[in-house]
């Protein structure tokens, strides 16, 4: 099992190119497929939502942190 940060999330690692993330996203992903019987290309579908839902949470969570609530781009300043 994969040690989590203090905040739940996985470790982050830094890739030195766009390129070399999705390699080693890809290998991860292939060790995975074949020890759980499922597909790859399932599983990329799956970490992309999960990226995808992550950062819209993780959005809404700081405009909701705001104490002035969240901003509307179509309503003047606050």
């Amino acid at each position: 099992m994969t040690e989590l940060d203090r905040d739940g999330d996985p470790p982050s690692i830094a890739h030195a190119t766009p390129e070399a993330f999705r390699q080693a996203l890809t290998a991860r992903i292939a060790s995975t497929a074949s020890s759980e019987s499922l597909h790859i290309p399932e599983l990329h579908r799956q970490f992309a939502y999960s990226r995808f839902l992550y950062r819209v949470f993780a959005s809404a969570d700081s405009e909701c942190s705001d104490s002035r609530g969240p901003r509307n781009r179509h309503m003047d300043s606050r």
